[in-house]
């Protein structure tokens, strides 16, 4: 059945990447969590810890724990607020800026390299199919959702 084929191919194509973007995580001593959330810290400056936790939908205990581990790791810094110094601001550190960029450069350079060979039109036309299976995707996650209410 030429939909098992395909599925197959999709999932082959999500693990090479996953691969290759650990890889350079890798080389940082993280992982994709806490690349994501610096990221997250980085362009929501003035979110709390509740708000984060809630963005990227994990507990508040879990948020604490991560928050820990990138301070730790020289990634972010707690810096209080003038306004009310019991609370801190989470700013992204000139490591953690450093990590960030070079791993943005290095995503945009494999996606450079992914499409290597492709044509303007072959790009919009894989575009269009995978949009198309992304509408199928989100319309059969709905049916499951409102099956189970």
């Amino acid at each position: 059945m030429i939909q098992s084929d395909v599925s197959a191919q999709i999932k082959e194509i999500y693990q090479k990447i996953t691969q290759l973007f650990q890889h350079k995580i890798d080389e940082y001593g993280l992982n994709f969590r806490l690349v994501f959330l610096t990221i997250k810290i980085q362009n929501n400056p003035n979110a709390s810890q509740k708000e984060l936790a809630e963005q990227v939908k994990i507990t508040q205990g879990a948020m604490s724990g991560a928050i820990k581990k990138l301070i730790k790791l020289k990634m972010i810094e707690q810096i209080p607020l003038e306004s009310d110094s019991r609370y801190n601001r989470l700013v992204v550190t000139n490591l953690g800026e450093t990590i960030i960029n070079d791993y943005k450069d290095f995503v945009h350079s494999q996606y450079q390299q992914m499409f290597d060979g492709f044509t303007e039109e072959e790009l919009f036309e894989l575009h269009e199919v995978f949009t198309k299976l992304n509408n199928n995707l989100d319309n059969m996650n709905k049916n499951i959702d409102f099956k189970s209410k």
